[in-house]
Parts: C-alpha cells; structure tokens; sequence
C-alpha cells in the first residue's frame, strides 16, 4: 500500500469497517463522500424506488441493511451497501432452487494466458462497476428495506421506505441475476459461450 501511494505501513490498516465506525474516524469527510458516490451509484442504476410509508402493504418483509467501508491499498476510499440476505424467505424473497451461477475455473484461465504467449495476444482486464446493481428480479419478487444509514439525507426514514427494482449486494439471487445479464451482453456482442467452460466466451474476428 505504501508503495502505492496509500501511505500504509502494513495490511491490518486495510480492514473494512462498519458504518459508525467509519464515521468516528478523523478522516470522516472521505467516507461520507464514499457513502455519497455510493448512493449516486444506486440511484443511476434505479436499483431502488422511494416508496410513501402509507403505500407500503401492512404484511411487506423488510430486508435491513449492513455497510462494509475499505480503504483501498491505492488509498481510494470504499463504501458499499448490502443487504442481510440471510433475512430472506425461501420462496417469497428469492428462489431457493435457482440462485447458483457458473464460475469460472484457474484451469480456463491458465488455457487462455499460454494462448495468448503462443499468438502474442494482448490482454484487457475489465471491471463491471456495481455489477450486482445491475440483476432484474425474475420471480416478481417485491423486497422492501429501510432508508440506510448514510442515506438519511437524500430519503426522510420518517416518510419513506424503499422498494428495490433491482438487485443489490448481499441478496440471495445477485449472482445468478447479474450472470443472466452477462449472458445477454455477451450474446448481444456476438460471443459464443464455451461448452468447456460456461463463463468462457469467445468469437471470431
């Protein structure tokens, strides 16, 4: 981390904390702007809806909500959102029979690295920002949560609460939602998808 640029003499420093933690920290302001980017992050993928306390059904499940704030060897400060997904009904919440999604193997990706040496390839390392922000439900789930902390400011917990439109961090089925995702970009790209290797794609070109 020193090396670079985070200024830390050793890992320990690099461990997450929650949120009131965070905010007892002298560097406070860093991680209300990480809560802030956070947020901004929730509200461009719509992955929530404000909803009136008074339109919420009386039976409605509520799913509360943890931080896990980390600040990063490059010094970045991160704060992400999740949901207890352990508060989930079977059946009601999330499809208890459908919530697992392919990984890929080190066997898969020891393949492709000697591929690329023997054609001289060039490789490109992707990262998909909020990439479970990005699942849709698929069973018509219907999830409420609390206004979270650190979200006070832009939603009164004494007027609404939120219903999510999408998936989140934390919830049971993120992973299989956001894998059907990649599977329609990558069809909507023209890869083929490997019968070796469910999370290999490929095309010619």
């Amino acid at each position: 981390g020193a090396g670079l640029g985070g200024g830390f003499t050793n890992t320990a420093e690099l461990k997450p904390m929650k949120y009131k933690q965070a905010m007892k920290c002298s560097d406070k302001d860093l991680w209300e702007e990480a809560v802030t980017e956070e947020h901004r992050k929730f509200v461009k993928y719509k992955v929530f809806e404000p909803v009136k306390l008074k339109d919420v059904p009386g039976n409605a499940k509520f799913i509360t909500t943890t931080w896990a704030m980390k600040k990063k060897a490059s010094g970045k400060y991160r704060a992400r959102m999740n949901m207890r997904g352990y508060e989930q009904n079977d059946g009601e919440h999330y499809d208890g029979t459908s919530i697992a999604s392919p990984v890929t193997n080190d066997v898969t990706i020891r393949i492709i690295m000697v591929l690329m040496i023997m054609a001289d390839w060039s490789g490109t390392l992707v990262d998909v920002k909020g990439a479970f922000l990005n699942g849709h439900f698929d069973n018509d789930e219907i999830i409420y949560c609390k206004v979270p902390q650190g979200f006070e400011k832009h939603h009164d917990p004494k007027k609404v609460y939120l219903k999510l439109l999408k998936t989140a961090y934390g919830l049971k089925q993120s992973a299989k939602m956001f894998w059907i995702e990649l599977l329609n970009a990558m069809k909507y790209m023209d890869f083929k998808r490997s019968f070796g290797d469910p999370c290999l794609y490929w095309k010619w070109t």
